[in-house]
C-alpha cells in the first residue's frame, strides 16, 4: 500500500482518500500523481470503476491519448471528429463549448486561475507567440569540455535533443521579431514554462501577457480578441480557443512552424496529420510553412 501513503501524505491534516467510494474517474494519464490515484481506484473497486480521459492540448488527440498505464473507457474531447485514433476506439464524448454568455462559469474559472480584471485586455492587431515548455541546455551542461561531455555523456545528450528545439524556437522567435516592423509582438508563456524564458525573450522587442500562469482559453473567454497573427511551433493553445469557446474566428489567423522545427520528432507524422486535417476545416486562418524561407517570406509581407 505504499502509493496509498504516497498520495494521502500530501493531504491537509492528515485526511485520507477512501478510494473504494468512486464509481467515475477523470484524469489523464500525464503525472505520477494521477496515475497512482487512478490505479488505486480500480484496485480498491475491482476495476469497476469508468474511467475516463479528458482532453488536455494535443497529446489528447493523437495516440498516446489512448494508451495508459490503466484501462480507459471513455475520452472526453471538444472536438472528437480530430481525434487520429477516431477509426481506433469509439467511446469519444464530446464535452460542450464555453459560451461567453454564460458569465457565473466564467467567473468561477476565473477565481480558480486567479485571473483578475487587469488582467481582461484588449488584443487586437496583434502577433501573438505562443511559447511551449522545452527547456533549454541545464548551466552545468552548458560551455562542456571534451572530458565533461564523457563524464556527463548520458544528462547531456538526454537533454540535448530537447533543446535543440528549444534553440530552434528562439530562432524561429528572433526572425518574427526581426521581420515584423508594424504590429506588437506578445508573448504568450506556458503555464509550466520556467520563469527564465523571461529573460530570453526579453532580449527581443515584444511584450507579455499580464498574467504569465493563466491558460489562454481564459482570455479567450474574457477578453475581446480579433485580427491577430498567432504563432507557435505546435502549441494547441490556438486552436482550442475555437474547440473550446463558442466564438467567431474573427479574422484571427494561426501560423504553425512544426515542420521546421520538429522534422526528426518521434510523433511528426501525427502532429502533421492533426494539423493538417485543421487546415482543411480552417483553410483561410492555418498556415503550415514548409521551410524558414517560406515562414521569412510570410512574415515579411505583413509589413
Amino acid at each position: 500500500m505504499g502509493s496509498i501513503s504516497s498520495v494521502n501524505c500530501r493531504l491537509w491534516k492528515n485526511r485520507k482518500i477512501d478510494f473504494s467510494l468512486y464509481n467515475n474517474v477523470f484524469g489523464i494519464d500525464t503525472k505520477p500523481i494521477v496515475r497512482n490515484c487512478i490505479n488505486i481506484i480500480l484496485q480498491k473497486t475491482n476495476n469497476t470503476c469508468i474511467v475516463s480521459s479528458i482532453d488536455e492540448g494535443l497529446a489528447s488527440y493523437l495516440s498516446k491519448g489512448i494508451k495508459a498505464s490503466y484501462k480507459i473507457d471513455n475520452i472526453y474531447l471538444y472536438e472528437p471528429d480530430m481525434a487520429v485514433y477516431r477509426d481506433k476506439f469509439k467511446n469519444i464524448i464530446q464535452i460542450p463549448k464555453i459560451k461567453k454568455n454564460n458569465i457565473d462559469f466564467i467567473n468561477k474559472l476565473n477565481f480558480i486561475f486567479n485571473y483578475t480584471e487587469k488582467d481582461k485586455i484588449k488584443l487586437e492587431d496583434k502577433v501573438i507567440f505562443f511559447d511551449q515548455n522545452w527547456d533549454p541546455l541545464p548551466k552545468y551542461l552548458q560551455k562542456m569540455t571534451w572530458w565533461k561531455k564523457i563524464i556527463f555523456a548520458n544528462p547531456y545528450k538526454k537533454h540535448l535533443k530537447e533543446s535543440s528545439i528549444y534553440y530552434k524556437k528562439m530562432e524561429l522567435f528572433k526572425s518574427l521579431v526581426t521581420n515584423i516592423k508594424n504590429k506588437e509582438i506578445i508573448v504568450k508563456l506556458h503555464p509550466r514554462s520556467e520563469k527564465s524564458f523571461l529573460d530570453d525573450y526579453g532580449k527581443y522587442n515584444c511584450k507579455f501577457l499580464s498574467n504569465i500562469s493563466a491558460p489562454w482559453e481564459l482570455f479567450g473567454c474574457n477578453c475581446e480578441i480579433k485580427n491577430n497573427l498567432w504563432v507557435t511551433i505546435n502549441s494547441s493553445a490556438l486552436c482550442s480557443y475555437y474547440f473550446s469557446i463558442d466564438t467567431n474566428k474573427q479574422n484571427n489567423k494561426f501560423l504553425f512552424l512544426y515542420k521546421i522545427a520538429l522534422k526528426d520528432k518521434q510523433e511528426f507524422q501525427e502532429i502533421d496529420e492533426f494539423y493538417t486535417n485543421l487546415k482543411n476545416i480552417f483553410s483561410d486562418i492555418v498556415i503550415i510553412p514548409e521551410d524558414k524561407k517560406e515562414y521569412n517570406s510570410f512574415i515579411t509581407k505583413l509589413n
